[in-house]
């Protein structure tokens, strides 16, 4: 379930690059911009991740894609249009929902009609995930990948991702709960 996700850019993000640079330079460079450049429109970076996404996607059950559909006060325009929130993928169902980007996820009670609709869409993709249980002929098949992604080295995996932004998630790898998984000698699955 994506809410208001940029798959193909955004062009807030051109304004917030500018704001960004600003306040770096008052700020003598503590703020962060370069997220910013993978955020806008035509990015190389938002490509390349949306390309490998939609790859993957086909083989998923429903794909829930909401959007905003109000604009946050000041701005002249959506900060994620429908274009980009919506990928445009046979098991991709684009809802729209009458709020802007800041408050689409935030819902004043479990009884609001949001609240309910994205409450109805997960327990859709629950629903879609128990058909697909693994049967009895299957269990071998199961515990045979289960053993071999014990075996895999998660320094090994995390070498072959592509460049993220810097400073993007580092501090996944530094929390004390992460390195203790990953220097348990048994099982490595999470």
């Amino acid at each position: 379930m994506f809410f208001g996700t940029p798959h193909r850019g955004s062009d807030t993000a051109f304004w917030g690059k500018l704001f960004g640079s600003l306040a770096d330079i008052l700020t003598l460079g503590s703020v962060r911009t370069q997220l910013l450049d993978d955020l806008r429109r035509k990015s190389d970076v938002l490509g390349a991740t949306c390309f490998q996404f939609i790859e993957r996607a086909q083989s998923l059950g429903r794909i829930f894609s909401v959007y905003e559909r109000l604009r946050i006060k000041g701005l002249s325009g959506l900060v994620v249009e429908e274009d980009s929130a919506v990928m445009g993928i046979s098991n991709e169902i684009p809802i729209p929902i009458e709020a802007d980007h800041r408050s689409m996820c935030r819902f004043s009670n479990m009884k609001s009609e949001d609240y309910q609709m994205v409450a109805d869409c997960l327990k859709e993709m629950v629903e879609d995930a128990l058909e697909d249980v693994v049967t009895d002929e299957q269990m071998p098949v199961r515990d045979d990948f289960a053993r071999c992604l014990k075996t895999v080295d998660p320094d090994d995996m995390l070498r072959n991702v592509p460049r993220p932004s810097p400073g993007t998630c580092l501090w996944v790898t530094d929390t004390d709960a992460f390195k203790s998984w990953r220097d348990l000698q048994s099982t490595r699955l999470l």
